[in-house]
């Protein structure tokens, strides 16, 4: 039975005027700041605890010309993802942030980063540094790096963040980690009561909001679902993983050929939200989950980190295959793929490595694969 979820419409309304939200044109209205973020590796919760709009800043769900952009950052070198969000600030659709916090995920954004501060007039904090090892001794170098950000973000507004500030926020954005957790649980069903697509939609507008609001939404959808007993017909259960996907266009698509997406393995997914923040001194805290403790980023050692999660989320939420998204120019999964395909293939999970844009559309050669993937998996289900 597959109910209308008022709460999801809500959702739709806040995505639907992107990249200026309704509830972010409320929250300039009243004079308050935004900023905006990249990486999952800057903490939003540093940014909330001062009393400002934490913002991603992404593409939308539609794919659009990178003329632009192509002019300061190579195409033949540069992901599209980086692309995009240049070709977004150049037009101005940024306009409203006040200033951007981004960390050193990888040279697209590195390179996005020194363009931005010369051809748009966005004020850029420093670069959050992350190291490439996960480990003590890079636990000690980035918690130092966090500690800049705080400085920073202060020293740009003239404000103070205290402990007290922080706690409440981390509160905050656990408790938004805590209902995602009862949502993906959920997908463990044999008819999940929502889709990929729908879910992606929800990831979405978590980053467009403010976040007490959007705790609320959450609230009501988990009633809703409860509710109405909503369940979508059981069929074959798909992962969609890469680097980060906003189109949740692209994820109905596949779901039109006769899938479930119930998983996912992208920064803008699970790996965004997946641990909490846990006790203790708040600027620490948010240092060991951001690094330690969330799921493996492609970019990071020691490798086995991530192909062990990638296994044990595949026989968690059992899997019948996964549809990897290369995009290209984006070394780091280039590179990380290999590292873990084969050992999910032998676990008995087939993997559908593509190559895309980001924010590209869900047709010709792209669609072809996954039908005949869809079409393999069908059968092997059917014996």
């Amino acid at each position: 039975m597959t109910e209308t979820l008022k709460t999801l419409e809500e959702i739709r309304k806040v995505n639907a005027s992107f990249p200026f939200s309704e509830p972010a044109r409320k929250w300039k209205e009243q004079g308050k700041k935004i900023v905006g973020w990249i990486c999952i590796n800057v903490p939003e919760e540093i940014i909330h605890a001062a009393g400002m709009l934490p913002y991603r800043i992404t593409g939308g769900d539609e794919e659009i010309t990178l003329d632009r952009a192509n002019e300061y950052l190579f195409s033949g070198s540069t992901c599209s993802y980086s692309r995009t969000i240049l070709e977004l600030q150049l037009r101005g659709e940024y306009g409203f942030l006040d200033c951007i916090a981004a960390a050193t995920p990888c040279e697209g954004v590195i390179r996005l980063a020194e363009v931005g501060t010369h051809y748009h007039n966005i004020p850029i904090l420093p670069l959050l540094d992350i190291p490439r090892k996960i480990n003590e001794r890079a636990y000690d170098y980035y918690h130092g790096e966090v500690v800049g950000l705080k400085k920073n973000l202060e020293q740009f507004f003239g404000i103070t963040i205290t402990d007290a500030a922080l706690a409440n926020s981390i509160a905050v954005y656990n408790k938004t980690r805590v209902i995602l957790r009862k949502l993906y649980d959920m997908m463990k069903k044999d008819t999940p009561p929502l889709s990929g697509a729908e879910m992606m939609e929800i990831l979405n507008a978590a980053v467009r909001m403010p976040r007490e609001d959007y705790n609320i939404l959450l609230e009501n959808l988990l009633k809703e679902i409860e509710t109405t007993g909503r369940a979508l017909p059981a069929q074959p259960r798909l992962m969609i993983s890469g680097a980060v996907l906003n189109t949740s266009s692209f994820i109905k698509g596949v779901e039109s050929l006769g899938v479930n997406i119930v998983a996912d393995d992208l920064c803008n997914g699970s790996r965004y939200w997946w641990e909490q923040v846990e006790a203790g001194e708040p600027v620490r805290a948010l240092a060991r989950r951001h690094l330690l403790a969330q799921c493996p980023c492609p970019r990071t050692n020691p490798q086995h980190m991530r192909s062990e999660w990638l296994m044990e989320t595949a026989r968690e939420m059992r899997l019948d295959g996964i549809i990897a998204l290369t995009m290209r120019n984006c070394a780091p999964y280039i590179l990380n793929l290999p590292m873990w395909k084969t050992k999910l293939e032998d676990q008995g999970t087939p993997v559908l490595d593509l190559d895309i844009e980001y924010g590209g559309g869900f047709s010709g050669q792209v669609r072809t694969r996954i039908e005949a993937f869809v079409e393999m998996l069908s059968l092997e289900v059917e014996i």
